[in-house]
């Protein structure tokens, strides 16, 4: 949850078999929180961009039970 918030990021599946996480993230070039995510991680981090608005939407719902009315957020996923 912390590393969500820290790095504007939300993720949207895990891949065990090839150690690769896919993360919604509104800034895709910010290749410095994509390399220290892949180390804390310790998996491949595979993107897909997304609003700001629908990554914080999908943290407060999905970390803190916030409701959100918008199709707009990320799928649900692994919780870290």
């Amino acid at each position: 949850m912390h590393l969500a918030e820290r790095y504007g990021v939300f993720p949207i599946s895990a891949d065990v078999a090839h150690k690769t996480l896919t993360l919604a993230s509104a800034d895709p070039s910010n290749v410095e929180a994509l390399q220290e995510l892949a180390f804390h991680t310790d998996q491949k981090i595979q993107v897909v961009v997304s609003s700001a608005s629908a990554i914080e939407r999908a943290i407060r719902k999905h970390y803190y039970g916030g409701v959100s009315n918008t199709t707009a957020s990320p799928e649900e996923s692994t919780s870290w």
